[in-house]
């Protein structure tokens, strides 16, 4: 059967990973949980891929993990409840800057990783700067992170697939579509709180 063919870490990574987007889409604080669980599968898999900006970003994954669940955590903690989780709205000189500095470090990061004779350097680079920037635009609340992660999770499908890591593509296939949903959940429960 096909299903069973596919490495246990890659099951793990793949039910733990979709299990942190469905609960981050709802806003709910057990989603770090998940995610610190898929990135150290991942991270696991990145380093047998040779994907070396993978695997740093699943360290950096498992680290703002921990950030995210404490963030998050504390603003439930503090003031008035229903200011808790307010989603913020990216400016367009916020969005100008990430998207240079996303460049900066692509090209950087590609650069170096050539270096080594990482599989699919500048791509892998591309996919890593931007996580780490939409990560940070997760944990912060701004809406407008669903649609980065849109742009990654569809790169980040062909680069899994073209390293053979099937389910991992299938994974980032669903997320992509659960970008989608994650920005609409977010953009009605910011205009019902508007």
């Amino acid at each position: 059967m096909v299903l069973l063919e596919f490495h246990l870490f890659e099951w793990i990574a793949f039910v733990s990973s979709l299990l942190y987007t469905i609960l981050a889409a709802h806003r709910s604080i057990w989603c770090w949980g998940f995610g610190a669980i898929g990135s150290f599968f991942t991270l696991i898999l990145c380093l047998q891929a040779s994907l070396f900006s993978e695997s740093i970003l699943h360290v950096f994954y498992i680290l703002a993990a921990v950030y995210g669940w404490y963030a998050w955590h504390s603003d439930s903690n503090h003031g008035d409840k229903s200011k808790v989780f307010t989603i913020q709205n990216m400016s367009g000189l916020l969005h100008f800057l990430i998207i240079a500095i996303g460049i900066i470090l692509t090209l950087l990061l590609g650069r170096f990783w050539v270096q080594f004779g990482a599989a699919l350097p500048y791509i892998d680079a591309f996919t890593t700067s931007f996580s780490f920037i939409a990560t940070w635009l997760i944990a912060k609340r701004y809406l407008q992170n669903w649609l980065y992660w849109i742009i990654i999770d569809a790169v980040s499908v062909g680069v899994y697939y073209s390293r053979d890591m099937k389910l991992l593509s299938v994974l980032f296939f669903i997320y992509t579509f659960l970008a989608v949903y994650g920005y609409f959940k977010w953009k009605g429960m910011n205009d019902k709180s508007a």
